[in-house]
């Protein structure tokens, strides 16, 4: 067993060498697990690369629930991609806030049609008309 104090450093590690020692297709197998394992020892990121490279991964990982519909966990790492971001992301990396704040919008409406289960497409609310 890993002691209390050590999980986060080493989650890390795991996440880090699995990102850098597997393949681009095991990386697209393994995502989920990866990225998991990075966000729970994110706090030792010390460099802006590893911590844009998380950011990405967490993206592509939201995208990747949000195709399986898994809304909840596509969510969750969006949450994480914002909180990487810096106060100036908007004016340093314009592209990237705005793919993850549009991309959470889009979950979160998703979401929300799936909670309140209106069958929501489009927009449109598709209950039986009488």
């Amino acid at each position: 067993l890993i002691r209390e104090d050590q999980k986060q450093t080493t989650h890390f590690k795991v996440g880090k060498r699995l990102s850098q020692t597997l393949s681009k297709e095991e990386q697209s197998d393994k995502l989920f697990e990866i990225v998991s394992q990075l966000n729970f020892g994110k706090d030792f990121i010390t460099t802006q690369a590893e911590k844009e490279h998380l950011i990405r991964l967490n993206l592509t990982a939201a995208r990747k629930a949000k195709a399986s519909t898994a809304y909840g966990a596509a969510t969750e790492y969006l949450v994480v991609s914002q909180q990487l971001l810096d106060e100036k992301s908007w004016q340093d990396n314009y592209a990237l806030s705005l793919e993850i704040y549009n991309e959470a919008a889009e979950v979160a409406y998703l979401r929300s049609c799936t909670i309140l289960n209106k069958g929501c497409i489009g927009g449109q609310n598709l209950k039986k008309r009488a």
